[in-house]
């Protein structure tokens, strides 16, 4: 009722020839082969004879003789090895992993295969492959959207610095703060570039100090090698020696006009005094001799004492005495007395000294023709009333402040028609490194301040 398997040993005991018959029943082998742990929904085992016919009852098609189901073109397909594995189509036309092996029994050529679909044994193959692709694909997305953030961390501050050293190549100063926050190399060269700037900065307010004239102003370099600032601080000084020597000769020079004129002025005192001084006293004395016109003498001598007294008045305006021989507040006293003779201004003339010590010829001609000037401009602009005449000599300086109620004035106006006056005196205070300053407007009044140092002059 079961297929039997039969095994038959010969054997030689005491020159006795036997065989050994062993039986068993193929259902147990059968079992064996029909077991599939590992092998899936579609794995088998079976046995095959040298027929190439089956041996064993095949899973797929149970209701078979195993005999009648034939491996020929399975069998022929596989080498004369012991062992080996190969995809190839089965006994059902169906494409199989096949891995067969020969039995090692004696005289028996039966060999046994062990197949599995090829679909279902690639299925967790291509599950991994497509689990690699999608973890691969994952992968390199992260790395290219990795690699994108980086290079843009990398490449933003480099080409931000790129663009801050096209501007400097093209003289352009950024006014911006440069910022780099990192601390690597690119960090660093930021830093330089910054210190750079800052050093063109200040190079070039530097460069704008000079050329405005403000040659003392100080200057860092940014090392002992930096050409740039040490060719504008020799430019600096040398601007500076080259200002001071044109300062010193525009005052040689206004000096040498000034103490011309008040020479010539001196000359024409002395020639007024010497000349028409004495031809006037001279036809007094004849007029006096008129004994017989009392009217005509009177008429005569009412003449020659108004032409002696505008005679006087034009000596003392152009080098009065008074300054050579009782000094700068008698002169300025005297100025204020002939200018009330003369006009219907009224003044007030006020002159303390905190020290008693002579000036010096230039300070005293410089303040009384600073006066002067500004008296002359106030009768003939200013349509004033009174006039303050206010000096102070302290130990370090002169002060004069000249005042009058007029109507005022707009220096910017003044100074567009050329003013001769204003600008005499402040070249006369500038000459003597002092300064004159004019406070007025219009309906106003106006008010001039001076100061004049003294210890650097004498």
């Amino acid at each position: 009722d079961s297929t039997v398997l039969v095994y038959v040993m010969p054997f030689i005991l005491n020159e006795q020839k036997g065989y050994i018959v062993v039986k068993e029943k193929f259902q147990r082998i059968q079992q064996l082969l029909m077991e599939r742990t590992g092998m899936g929904g579609t794995g088998e085992s079976y046995l095959v004879g040298e027929d190439f016919r089956m041996r064993s009852s095949s899973r797929f098609f149970p209701t078979k003789l195993p005999r009648t189901i034939s491996v020929r073109k399975v069998a022929s397909d596989l080498p004369d090895t012991l062992s080996n594995n190969h995809i190839i189509t089965d006994y059902r036309g169906e494409r199989v992993v096949s891995y067969y092996r020969k039995l090692s029994t004696p005289h028996l050529g039966w060999i046994m295969i062990s197949e599995i679909d090829f679909n279902e044994a690639m299925k967790p193959i291509r599950q991994l492959r497509n689990y690699l692709l999608l973890i691969a694909l994952g992968l390199s997305v992260i790395i290219i959207v990795s690699t994108i953030f980086i290079s843009n961390v990398i490449s933003r501050p480099i080409l931000y610095l790129k663009d801050v050293i096209t501007s400097l190549s093209q003289g352009i100063i950024p006014q911006q703060k440069i910022n780099v926050a990192n601390r690597d190399e690119i960090g660093q060269i930021a830093g330089a570039i910054s210190q750079l700037i800052d050093g063109l900065k200040r190079t070039t307010d530097f460069a704008h100090e000079i050329g405005s004239g403000n040659f003392n102003t100080s200057f860092t370099t940014l090392g002992t090698k930096d050409t740039l600032g040490l060719t504008l601080i020799h430019m600096r000084d040398q601007l500076k020696s080259l200002n001071e020597r044109e300062i010193r000769l525009v005052r040689e020079k206004a000096g040498a006009l000034l103490e011309g004129q008040e020479n010539e002025r001196k000359r024409i005192v002395q020639e007024l005094h010497d000349g028409v001084g004495q031809l006037l006293t001279v036809a007094q004395l004849r007029v006096e001799m008129l004994e017989n016109e009392p009217a005509l003498q009177k008429e005569i001598m009412s003449l020659i004492n108004d032409t002696i007294a505008e005679v006087r008045r034009i000596s003392y305006n152009v080098m009065p005495n008074a300054i050579v021989d009782f000094g700068l507040e008698a002169a300025l006293k005297g100025l204020c007395e002939n200018s009330r003779k003369y006009t219907s201004l009224s003044f007030d003339f006020q002159y303390v000294k905190e020290v008693d010590r002579p000036l010096s010829f230039e300070v005293t001609i410089a303040v009384f023709r600073i006066v002067q000037e500004g008296i002359n401009n106030i009768i003939k602009h200013a349509k004033a009333t009174h006039v303050d005449v206010y000096v102070l000599d302290k130990g370090d300086e002169i002060y004069v402040l000249l005042k009058d109620d007029g109507q005022g004035f707009y220096e910017e106006q003044v100074s567009k028609k050329n003013g001769f006056g204003l600008r005499s005196m402040r070249e006369r205070a500038t000459l003597l490194d002092g300064n004159l300053e004019v406070h007025s407007g219009r309906g106003k009044g106006t008010a001039i301040e001076v100061n004049i140092p003294i210890k650097k002059i004498e």
